[in-house]
């Protein structure tokens, strides 16, 4: 048994009360229906035109918890992700055109 393992820590009143506080948070992320009292809980996607973020196509807003967001977030991906197929023989054939490295500015 390791030597952290094996020692014991006394649960104190601060250790108890920072530990439900990161409970409560975790939980009002995952699971809170009205987030409008929390800015933090909103994501903003674009889809840009070229390298630069000048110029875009497409601007959504998503407000909500966890699952919301990443609902919102996977849609608006697959809304904007181009896919191409063709059928050889009895397979189909697809191709995901999406970038493999992203543009670093030098």
């Amino acid at each position: 048994m390791s030597e952290l393992a094996s020692k014991k820590y006394p649960p104190t009143h601060t250790c108890r009360k920072e530990r439900n506080v990161l409970c409560v948070a975790a939980a009002a992320a995952l699971f809170l229906r009205d987030t409008s009292q929390f800015p933090q809980f909103l994501l903003r996607m674009a889809r840009f035109r070229g390298i630069n973020k000048n110029e875009f196509f497409d601007n959504q807003r998503a407000y909500g918890n966890f699952f919301t967001l990443l609902d919102a977030g996977m849609a608006f991906f697959f809304k904007h992700l181009s896919i191409s197929g063709k059928i050889v023989g009895f397979t189909r054939e697809e191709n995901w055109k999406f970038l493999l490295k992203p543009y670093v500015k030098p």
